[in-house]
């Protein structure tokens, strides 16, 4: 004898998928947030990152520019 699967059970399964996922859709959950998180500590360590690396080269420049010529000659040009 063959069980006839119930399709309203199944529906009602399915259903409860899709408000679960728009639910966290709408929600945002927590992920959403600490991906935003994380986007903006990258921007501001890639901003702090350029920044001391300018004043790294503009010291080294700067050593250069005070070294002998032969110094200045081992060097690429600034």
């Amino acid at each position: 004898m063959r069980v006839m699967p119930d399709r309203y059970a199944d529906a009602v399964l399915a259903r409860r998928r899709e408000l679960r996922a728009l639910r966290e859709r709408l929600a945002g959950g927590h992920r959403g947030e600490l991906r935003s998180c994380l986007a903006l500590s990258r921007i501001a360590a890639v901003g702090d990152a350029s920044g001391r690396l300018a004043a790294l080269r503009r010291e080294a420049a700067e050593h250069l520019r005070r070294g002998d010529r032969t110094a200045r000659a081992a060097c690429p040009p600034t």
